[in-house]
């Protein structure tokens, strides 16, 4: 059993029988397979790039909406902190409780302190890691973005920092919509499959009529030596000339049977006049042997 296993394992790839199974599959087979692939990869590598650009727009919505928010609390909490006005604060923090994406919302004072914070799903805060981010952070299903409260003073020109303004947001939504995309290009790839073999189908039948038809034809004039049989012309193009040279062969080829068969009705007729013939001879020979 092992050796048969070793032997089986070690017996080289016999391409002739591979392509001599291949060279059995009917051509239709054959054409709609490779439509079929080609319309395959053309599916995977679209459905990955309507996946990848709808999750990237996603994103892209969701950093652009965090930022704003967070440019838009500092900008309001820091006229209260300026003007030492906490109700404005308050207020400000309680109309960014009302957006459900919200998770978390931190003010800090110019030492990184908390001054006012609202955590709604009482997660553990790095603050260090995300009051100087730069860009929108992303940390499993939550991004984060960080802003600096700064009024301007005109009475010394310049900006005045107050602290920072720190804004979670739930990426629920954004993978909701990441999610559909992905179903919605899983749908693309498979109308464009179904669609494509269609099509496939119909080219496939449209290109093989005229060979079918000349491949019958020729098995009919094989069969039954009959080259009275003639293709049909379906296009003009290099099948159509296919076709008709096909027929011009056996317009030949029937020329040349009727000739040789009149050639062979003529020798027949030959013999027979020349065996008449002979018969005679022998005939008036023995009646002259007789006759002495």
């Amino acid at each position: 059993m092992t050796q048969k296993l070793s032997q089986s394992i070690s017996r080289p790839f016999d391409l002739g029988i591979a392509n001599k199974k291949f060279s059995r599959i009917s051509i239709r087979f054959k054409l709609l397979a490779g439509f079929a692939i080609i319309l395959l990869i053309v599916c995977v590598l679209t459905s990955l790039l309507f996946y990848k650009t709808n999750k990237k727009l996603a994103l892209d919505f969701a950093k652009s909406e965090i930022q704003d928010m967070s440019k838009m609390i500092a900008e309001s909490s820091g006229y209260g902190l300026k003007n030492l006005n906490f109700e404005n604060v308050r207020e400000t923090i309680n109309w960014a409780k009302k957006d459900p994406k919200l998770v978390y919302l931190g003010i800090f004072n110019e030492s990184d302190e908390i001054f006012a914070e609202l955590n709604k799903i009482q997660i553990k805060i790095e603050i260090n890691k995300y009051l100087n981010i730069k860009e929108p952070f992303l940390s499993k299903e939550l991004l984060f973005s960080s802003s600096p409260i700064e009024i301007f003073d005109p009475v010394i020109g310049k900006q005045i920092y107050y602290g920072k303004a720190l804004v979670g947001l739930s990426l629920k939504e954004a993978n909701q919509k990441i999610a559909q995309a992905q179903l919605n290009s899983f749908y693309l790839a498979l109308f464009i499959l179904i669609t494509g073999v269609l099509m496939a189908k119909f080219l496939a039948n449209k290109l093989l009529k005229p060979v079918l038809n000349l491949a019958a034809i020729a098995h009919d004039v094989a069969t039954e030596k009959n080259y009275e049989f003639r293709a049909t012309k379906f296009y003009d193009d290099e099948l159509g000339n296919l076709v008709n040279h096909f027929n011009d062969m056996l317009a030949q080829m029937q020329i040349q049977s009727i000739s040789m068969q009149k050639a062979n009705e003529n020798l027949e007729k030959r013999v027979k006049e020349r065996t008449l013939d002979l018969q005679k001879s022998t005939e008036e020979a023995e009646k002259a042997n007789q006759a002495k």
